[in-house]
């Protein structure tokens, strides 16, 4: 609590002053645009140009013009606030910056004369969304915490027995268990959630179901709000950097899926740097751009290849 506190003083604070020197520019801009304004109409015919941006056709190109750009744009930002939104419920990102960067502007940028109930109806609804947040974050987690682990019985319903064992592949859902993996996949799933375990090993000699096991804890995971499944195959990079950049790209393309974490992919570069034990060199800048994308997306790229 007291780590929010100073987190939620200082973006409040920082909201706060670049609101104000946002207001300042702002009525700067409107001020210099009013004199050069003025300027141009006693220098060029503005009026005859205003009649023809009012003019019937001139609207319906405009309106065409927007509905396409709307509808190309639309998808990208209503994925953009969910993540948004998706971020905020989580504590991610507090929205306490922007919240009071908003609320500076609305107090000084109207010319309204200055008066105490209007000054305290601002601080008033800053100081609510701070404790809003807050207890939207908490709610949430308890409530994440207290939810059951799903790991559903294999329904033998429609299902037939083979006479012989012809591709040894491993089972992709729960429909297709049948050796009832059920209460082992709920002890691994546990270990997970409720026990936060950094690391948790499935060994086991070739053919005795491993990644079968590994996809069922999936199926019981990967539709939970409160984790993030990232598949990863350790034997496709060829070397210990590509493994660390790989393995980091991969994460890093999963949690932005969901989530907006500014400066992830740097973050994530370094770390992989620093385990890879490589040293930053001239032309790092470069080589960075030129990395290899994630592991999801090279196979993603492969599968389409081999598809045509």
């Amino acid at each position: 609590m007291k780590q929010f506190a100073h987190r939620a003083i200082r973006e409040a604070l920082l909201g706060l002053a670049a609101g104000g020197f946002a207001a300042i520019a702002i009525k700067l801009a409107v001020a210099l645009l009013r004199n050069t304004w003025g300027l141009l109409e006693s220098h060029f015919p503005l009026s005859t140009i205003y009649s023809f941006i009012k003019g019937g056709d001139f609207k319906i190109l405009g309106f065409i013009i927007a509905s396409c750009l709307l509808l190309l744009f639309v998808p990208r930002i209503a994925s953009f606030f969910l993540k948004l939104l998706r971020s905020w419920s989580t504590g991610l990102l507090s929205g306490i910056f922007p919240v009071w960067f908003l609320l500076t502007l609305l107090f000084f940028v109207p010319e309204h004369a200055w008066s105490l109930k209007r000054s305290l109806t601002f601080v008033g609804a800053g100081v609510l969304f701070v404790f809003a947040s807050r207890g939207i974050v908490l709610i949430r987690r308890r409530y994440l915490t207290n939810l059951p682990i799903v790991t559903p019985e294999p329904s033998r319903a429609g299902t037939t027995i083979e006479p012989e064992v012809k591709f040894d592949l491993p089972i992709q859902a729960w429909s297709q268990d049948r050796l009832k993996r059920g209460t082992m996949i709920r002890g691994m799933a546990d270990q997970i959630l409720r026990e936060k375990a950094p690391v948790l090993a499935i060994v086991g000699t070739f053919g005795e179901g491993k990644t079968s096991a590994l996809n069922l804890l999936a199926a019981s995971l990967e539709n939970r709000a409160d984790v993030i499944l990232v598949r990863f195959s350790s034997w496709l990079p060829g070397d210990p950097q590509t493994l660390a950049f790989s393995l980091f790209a991969t994460i890093s393309e999963q949690i932005k899926s969901r989530y907006l974490i500014f400066g992830l992919s740097n973050k994530l570069r370094k770390f992989a740097r620093l385990l890879a034990g490589s040293i930053p060199r001239l032309g790092d800048n470069l080589r960075q751009l030129l990395e290899p994308p994630s592991q999801m997306e090279q196979l993603n790229t492969l599968k389409k290849l081999l598809g045509k």
